[in-house]
């Protein structure tokens, strides 16, 4: 009986799996990386910029499945003091929303 309930328990363990895999590779599918610029965006408004204060320069999302990173590239419409803004994100499974891990502010060079 015993062996019973482990077969029943790798089976359904095995099932759990399984379909977590699937929800995230579905939701790694459907899931824009826009999104990774949405949350971008709203560090930026946290970190006192207004909406209509950045541009985007660069935006590059890497990975795949478990585990994305983001980093993105934002610069000033400020002629008289231009800055780049520079964000890298991390997200650890599609389900998941995007979070900070490196945030700078530098003078644009040009």
């Amino acid at each position: 009986m015993g062996k019973s309930k482990t077969k029943l328990f790798c089976i359904i363990l095995g099932v759990c799996l399984g379909s977590f895999l699937v929800i995230e590779f579905l939701a790694d599918v459907f899931s824009a990386d826009p999104l990774a610029l949405n949350a971008a965006l709203a560090t930026c408004r946290d970190k006192g910029w207004q909406d209509g204060d950045l541009g985007m320069s660069k935006s590059e999302v890497s990975g795949w499945l478990l585990g994305k990173t983001a980093k993105i590239e934002l610069t000033t419409k400020d002629r008289n003091e231009p800055k780049t803004v520079r964000l890298t994100l991390h997200k650890a499974i599609s389900l998941l929303g995007w979070h900070l891990v490196d945030y700078s502010e530098e003078p644009h060079v040009r």
